[in-house]
């Protein structure tokens, strides 16, 4: 879970991913 704008994603690859 390396989501730093949406911690509470399911997809954090896919939503957060490239970011």
């Amino acid at each position: 879970m390396s989501c730093r704008e949406e911690p509470m994603s399911p997809q954090t690859e896919t939503k957060a991913g490239v970011g």
